[in-house]
């Protein structure tokens, strides 16, 4: 019997303690502490592991992610649902995110545009 490849569906990442399986649709963001990327899910589970952020932040291009600030990754469709108050993003839940000076224009066009083609009403 030959050795084929196989594919298990889903993003995987590889760091020190072996492979992380994360769900894209249901992280809120991610943010980096001293050699550690934390992933939190809404609901508040989060998950830790080894990888840093650019690495993450690549793996999540095709998905709708955004680099708010040195530290932080959103999922902007997380973000459509809370509110832009004093260079902080509130998400749902109490979670608060701090978003740079010079990428808060570009954050606001782009959450503009979710909602725009989202078909959100009032």
């Amino acid at each position: 019997m030959k050795n084929r490849p196989f594919k298990i569906p889903g993003l995987w990442l590889l760091d020190r303690s072996g492979a992380v399986k994360i769900d894209p649709g249901r992280i809120t963001y991610c943010y980096h502490n001293k050699d550690v990327t934390r992933i939190v899910y809404s609901g508040g589970y989060h998950t830790s592991v080894q990888v840093p952020l650019k690495k993450l932040e690549d793996k999540l291009r095709r998905e709708n992610f955004f680099r708010c600030h040195r530290n932080y990754l959103i999922n902007l469709d997380h973000a459509s649902e809370g509110t832009f108050e004093n260079g902080f993003l509130k998400f749902p839940g109490r979670q608060i995110v701090p978003v740079a000076r010079r990428k808060k224009a570009r954050l606001l066009l782009m959450l503009d545009r979710i909602v725009r083609e989202g078909g959100v009403s009032a």
